[in-house]
């Protein structure tokens, strides 16, 4: 401070609220030990200023293991508005809306790290992003004792398999998926699956990158194996341009079950068609029922990975396939 009828402050990180037009004041008060004098500023505005907003978890260096759920949580507050809550606080992951909210449960996410971003919106759209990266590990598939096709997965060989819940379907109810392996086969059972309202139904199963190539396009290596809700199953092979329209390998065998409700689904895949005996599991993020065109109508899933392959599950009507491979990992 200079001895002159002059002295400078520079207010800096106020978190005063913003102010109406012109109504923004400033009083000071001075002081010689005996005496006070007042003086007040010339009306100004004080700006809106922009939420602060912090992701609690993940945590740096945090990782999440494959196949389990995943919880987000944030939190933000405003010089105006205080705490922010509910639709002020948006989620991302990997560049796609996933909820609001302090806290979203996440469903189906592949091994793999993603970038996290937390969006805080306060009362005039003003906002203010924070990030983090998600790291989900790898999930092994267990092996267990060959087991009985029929159908349904509540076989005991399911009992010390790996249990998946998969993208909710539009009115949020949600399937699962449990995968083990044995010594000469992959057992992938899908339940709770809805009904189709159209002939001959939607189907299931899981497309495969044997060659664990992650081409962006479907190629000759590349499997699908599926079984339709009327019971029928059938493989395809990538044509090397992008589409699964080629017969694919053999070695598949399913049956379903059905209940007023909803059906389900088992598949047995020989390990020869899959060129190996280790299986491990990955599953690809989505927040909810991926649909693709309406010449497909494919409802991707979950991915799996044996070996460093990727799988990509899927579910829905077999009028067509995706004609991309963005569901292999």
């Amino acid at each position: 401070m200079q001895h002159s009828n002059t002295v400078s402050v520079a207010l800096t990180n106020l978190s005063i609220p913003a102010s109406k037009p012109n109504q923004g004041l400033i009083r000071v008060a001075a002081s010689d030990g005996y005496y006070t004098g007042f003086a007040t500023s010339a009306p100004f505005t004080v700006l809106n200023r922009t939420p602060k907003v912090y992701i609690i978890s993940p945590a740096e260096g945090e990782t999440v293991a494959g196949g389990t759920a995943v919880v987000l949580r944030g939190a933000a507050s405003d010089a105006e508005d205080g705490n922010l809550n509910g639709y002020a606080l948006q989620w991302t992951i990997g560049g796609q809306v996933s909820g609001t909210g302090k806290e979203l449960l996440v469903n189906g996410l592949a091994p793999g790290d993603y970038p996290v971003t937390l969006t805080a919106r306060d009362s005039i759209s003003a906002t203010a992003t924070t990030q983090a990266i998600l790291k989900i590990l790898p999930l092994s598939i267990p092996a267990a004792n060959p087991s009985q096709l029929d159908g349904v997965c509540d076989d005991e060989i399911y009992n010390s398999g790996v249990e998946v819940s998969l993208a909710p379907y539009n009115d949020g109810e949600q399937t699962n998926a449990s995968l083990v392996r044995s010594t000469d086969y992959l057992w992938v059972c899908f339940s709770g699956l809805a009904h189709s309202n159209s002939s001959p139904g939607d189907f299931a199963g899981i497309r495969i990158d044997v060659n664990n190539s992650h081409d962006e396009l479907a190629q000759n290596t590349d499997y699908g194996f599926f079984v339709g809700e009327d019971g029928g199953y059938f493989t395809k092979a990538g044509d090397g341009a992008g589409g699964f329209e080629a017969i694919g390998p053999s070695g598949l065998q399913a049956q379903v079950s059905a209940s007023e409700s909803t059906w389900s689904a088992e598949l047995r895949i020989d390990a020869s068609a899959l060129e190996s005996e280790r299986h491990q599991f990955c599953q690809r993020r989505h927040n909810s029922l991926e649909r693709y065109s309406p010449a497909d109508h494919l409802h991707e899933r979950f991915t799996t990975q044996r070996s460093g392959r990727c799988h990509s599950s899927c579910s829905g009507s077999r009028g067509g396939y995706h004609s991309g491979k963005s569901g292999l990992g």
